[in-house]
């Protein structure tokens, strides 16, 4: 149907044979390109937003926008990178765990920070060494319910009014929806 619409437009046949190779990964290579966008948000949260895309100057124009309708703006470069910290984490829940020895085995394995709470345990650890703990882990029989790369804020931003809250929310959701977006982090407290 899409072939008998091309050909009744005219379409010349070799745009169409470049048009289905690529479709099917063949033809010419798209080149994907990472990119990190830093904005402040309603009431100076800070959001470092993370993204792989294949045409720089079409997602800028989307993000700005969003970004703009949003009560956000973008801000210079190293602005919004300062207020976080890469770090590995690892969150294991309370059942079955004895927190000493989860302490030890973590610590042990290179871990640089350990913390309980009635949830759970939070392990961090530095990017390098992340696999290596979470392989340690593993082998012990720990089993984390998350376990990833992160970037983590060193300053937290209370949102205690309820409309301040709903507007970075938005905002947050707005870039997650992006299609070029892989992650968004945040350093909004927001209420319980």
């Amino acid at each position: 149907m899409v072939l008998l619409k091309c050909r009744s437009a005219n379409m010349p046949r070799d745009n169409i044979d470049r048009a289905i190779k690529k479709g099917i990964g063949g033809g010419d290579a798209v080149s994907f390109e990472e990119l990190t966008y830093e904005i402040y948000g309603p009431q100076g949260v800070a959001l470092l937003v993370e993204l792989t895309t294949d045409n720089r100057n079409r997602t800028s124009a989307e993000i700005r926008s969003l970004v703009t309708k949003n009560s956000g703006t973008i801000a210079a470069a190293g602005s919004v990178s300062r207020l976080f910290h890469r770090k590995g984490q690892m969150i294991v829940g309370r059942e079955g765990v004895n927190e000493d020895q989860l302490m030890e085995i973590a610590l042990e394995a290179g871990a640089e920070d350990f913390k309980a709470d009635p949830l759970g345990y939070e392990i961090l650890t530095d990017p390098a060494q992340f696999e290596a703990v979470h392989k340690q882990l593993e082998a012990r029989g720990v089993k984390c319910e998350v376990a990833e790369i992160t970037e983590l804020p060193t300053v937290t931003v209370p949102l205690t009014r309820p409309e301040t809250a709903a507007s970075v929310n938005r905002l947050i959701e707005a870039l997650e929806e992006h299609d070029d977006v892989k992650e968004v982090y945040s350093n909004a407290e927001f209420p319980e």
